[in-house]
């Protein structure tokens, strides 16, 4: 029987009710309550919601650790991988078998009927076949392909391999950046202006605006869910640079999509036009964000806090152009160029620095003309000249452009 001098409050979280009833407690457990109203554990919403999971999520989260287990056994490892590893030019054997592909499909669409409503379960599974089918097409082609040498790709990079690193993170001087697709679509989709930034998303923030007044939201409340969603960008965009962009790899695909992320703006500092990032791009991140805005808020809030995130992008977007090719006149956007004077400058980790040496070059510029070129000895860029060295000539807008770059940096850089 239940202690009579104790009673549990099933309104109330059970986790730290039971243990009152000491040993009337096996007695209670085993008499189960028939409903599928769920007691509530913990009063704490994300002690809460750890407690609560979805069936299929088992599967999803641990079947990748399931084959991740398994291929590190040498017979499944070189079966699934490791024989392209040791032989990277068998031209039979680089796409993966229908035979295995059939299974693996069966077993996608198996997860994705049971996951997803029946009407988007076909044209979720095509898309992922698709995926599929587009990747291994791609990874054939970059290992027997013959691209145009003369055009410039992307995918080129990732065979690099350990070597990319150090690569990248010696730019090029100049205002031209390289060419990422033989497709013109897709290399029009890699580059655009700064203006076309606001010009796109300060839209979508007057939509979420909208909608937040429409929900009945005072001025003053939405400004404060802006401010929240702001700071909430301000942490998601640490945490992409931090863990994301700066990461160090060497695999094939680990640095074609740094590369594509982040390492051409390591590379190409100056290239202006892939200096924001592209609209297309964002709009697909857009989702997973908006997503985990309505996870983690009321409906009410979500509209405002994702307006605010998305404004935070816009400025921070327009700020780091700013910063790469704005030449301030007043005092308040010079001090801004040095904004980041305490963090360790991302373009000086591991690779010459620019410093004093580019400072004695750049000063040079004052005294040339708006269309005169200048002769700069090449290993001034490395900081290694000691003179007799071949000149290359710079574009003096382009020692202007460096000149702010160098300003920068030396107050401490920025990302």
């Amino acid at each position: 029987m239940v202690r009579q001098d104790f009673t549990l409050d099933m309104n109330k979280p059970l986790v730290f009710q039971v243990g009152h009833l000491g040993e009337a407690y096996e007695e209670w457990v085993h008499k189960p309550i028939v409903g599928k109203e769920r007691p509530r554990l913990f009063e704490n919403d994300i002690l809460e919601f750890l407690t609560l999971t979805v069936w299929w999520a088992v599967p999803v989260i641990w079947l990748p650790v399931v084959c991740w287990s398994v291929s590190r056994g040498n017979t499944i490892h070189y079966l699934l991988h490791g024989c392209h590893h040791k032989h990277p030019m068998d031209g039979l054997r680089l796409v993966f078998p229908p035979a295995g592909a059939a299974i693996i499909a069966a077993l996608l669409w198996y997860m994705i009927k049971l996951t997803t409503p029946s009407a988007i379960a076909p044209a979720l599974f095509g898309g992922g076949l698709l995926g599929y089918v587009m990747y291994d097409c791609t990874h054939y082609y970059v290992h027997h392909g013959k691209p145009d040498k003369g055009v410039p790709s992307s995918l080129k990079v990732g065979h690099l391999g350990e070597a990319y690193q150090e690569w990248v993170h010696q730019p090029i001087a100049s205002k031209e950046g390289p060419r990422f697709f033989e497709s013109d679509f897709w290399e029009f989709l890699t580059k655009n202006q700064w203006w076309v930034i606001p010009l796109i998303w300060l839209p979508v923030v007057c939509w979420s605006i909208s909608l937040s007044v429409r929900m009945g939201h005072t001025p003053l409340h939405i400004a404060l869910m802006m401010v929240f969603g702001i700071l909430i960008w301000t942490l998601i965009e640490y945490t992409l640079h931090r863990f994301l962009f700066h990461i160090n790899t060497k695999s094939y695909w680990g640095n074609t999509i740094h590369y594509l992320l982040h390492g051409c703006h390591h590379k190409h500092p100056m290239d202006g036009l892939r200096l924001v990032f592209p609209p297309a791009a964002t709009a697909v991140l857009c989702v997973p964000f908006w997503n985990l805005v309505k996870l983690i808020f009321t409906p009410s809030l979500t509209p405002a806090m994702f307006g605010g995130g998305l404004l935070g992008y816009v400025m921070y977007d327009v700020t780091h152009y700013y910063l790469h090719h704005g030449q301030p006149t007043s005092e308040i956007p010079r001090n801004l160029k040095s904004y980041e004077k305490d963090v360790e400058p991302s373009y000086t980790k591991g690779r010459p620095e620019i410093d004093g040496t580019l400072s004695n070059i750049v000063s040079t510029y004052d005294s040339a003309s708006d269309d005169e070129t200048i002769d700069i000895c090449e290993s001034c860029w490395k900081n290694e000249c000691e003179g007799g060295c071949a000149p290359i000539v710079v574009d003096r807008g382009l020692l202007v452009s460096f000149s702010i770059l160098l300003s920068t940096q030396e107050n401490g850089g920025f990302s």
